[in-house]
């Protein structure tokens, strides 16, 4: 993939932004149907995202034949700025070689589900100065075609150079526009460059998505135990997406549990939630610690998916907890023989002296956190079969 804007989607219904004095208004039409959702992806003037990379026309244009302007040079530094104004903050590019074109690339990622999208409408406002007709301006807005394969015109605007607005709306074959890694491409170009430098203003671009919501929940999790180990080891088989189909890429885990005879998912007092992403029918696993030794405790567990849709609760597991759990080892492996405690520090917490077997025998700070760091250790290697303080 090449250089490009990167955008981030917000859910919104409507968004009012204020440039050069100009109030822009732009609502988005909800369809008529209980889980219609909108998502809009922008870059406005004075943004704080810092992985911004635009093109300049390099062999000139019309056409552009890749998506990721392949033929073209990535712009320079000195042809890019994020400029400051009295008025809002500008993307710019500079097209400086003879008969050059200025182009501002834009990539969005889709978050959406591609099935479920049933709108695509881009709103863009800037100019461009176009030194071909000096006090003039060229722009258009474009959006990459991957049927196609090329760019198509969403709006043209020419005439004396001013900031103006240029909206389209794309009323079907949506996944056209979209690829396989769920990008969308969108390209705004500006004046010709003709013995002076042509520019493209961008002082503010929005995409919105309108789409489908999804509310299919994850199905029940399935296969789910709980053993006695280092406390208690659960494992389970990880449902999908909607139901038992697809997988999640930002869902999260909630487990709970309670040592009460007659708790239930509702009621237990203990819980733990993990963000992660999760494969279909694939099995995970989790070790609950802090537990009482040689207690009962009963389990439940639930997924969530992409869209904060919740599983049912799984069937209730229960497992005793096992009496101890490894909480540090020291980083020497060695033929330890004998151990005394004592507070060589005397800081309240019981350090370890640790006698081994023709190896130097050491003393383990106690850190006051349940760690230990070797703190000293004897130069001689020794046959010690027995250890103790002394003062």
């Amino acid at each position: 993939m090449g250089g490009g804007f990167f955008g981030k989607g917000a859910h919104l219904g409507k968004y009012i932004i204020s440039l050069c004095g100009i109030m822009v208004f732009t609502a988005v039409a909800l369809i008529s149907s209980a889980n219609a959702a909108v998502t809009t992806y922008d870059f406005s003037g004075g943004s704080s995202d810092t992985a911004k990379m635009g093109f300049w026309a390099q062999d000139g244009w019309p056409p552009i034949t890749n998506p990721d302007i392949g033929t073209q040079t990535e712009m320079p530094s000195s042809a890019y700025a994020l400029m400051s104004s009295s008025d809002s903050s500008h993307f710019v590019s500079t097209a400086t070689l003879s008969t050059m074109w200025a182009i501002h690339h834009f990539k969005y990622i889709i978050a959406e589900d591609t099935n479920t999208i049933n709108g695509i409408s881009v709103q863009w406002v800037g100019k461009g100065v176009d030194y071909g007709t000096p006090g003039n301006q060229y722009c258009q807005v474009r959006l990459w075609d991957y049927n196609l394969g090329q760019a198509i015109s969403l709006g043209t605007d020419s005439g004396l150079t001013r900031e103006i607005t240029i909206s389209s709306t794309i009323a079907g074959g949506f996944l056209s526009y979209i690829s396989t890694g769920n990008v969308l491409d969108v390209y705004i170009v500006g004046g010709q460059e003709s013995g002076s430098a042509a520019e493209v203003w961008t002082n503010y671009i929005k995409v919105v998505v309108t789409h489908t919501a999804d509310l299919t929940a994850p199905g029940q999790v399935t296969g789910f135990v709980a053993t006695t180990g280092a406390q208690v080891s659960l494992s389970w088989v990880a449902p999908g997406d909607d139901n038992y189909a697809g997988d999640v890429t930002g869902g999260a885990w909630q487990i709970k549990y309670s040592s009460t005879v007659g708790s239930t998912s509702g009621t237990a007092e203990n819980t733990q939630a993990e963000a992660c992403g999760y494969l279909q029918s694939n099995t995970y696993t989790k070790t609950i610690t802090g537990l009482e030794p040689r207690t009962t405790y009963y389990f439940w567990i639930r997924a969530q998916d992409d869209n904060s849709n919740w599983s049912v609760w799984s069937d209730t597991r229960s497992a005793v907890s096992g009496s101890f759990v490894a909480f540090w080892n020291s980083a020497e492996t060695e033929n330890t023989l004998s151990i005394a405690w004592g507070d060589y520090d005397n800081d309240g917490d019981l350090d370890q002296l640790v006698g081994n077997y023709n190896q130097p025998n050491r003393v383990y700070g106690n850190n006051g956190d349940g760690t230990f760091t070797m703190v000293w250790n004897s130069a001689e290697s020794k046959y010690t079969y027995s250890i103790a303080w002394g003062d």
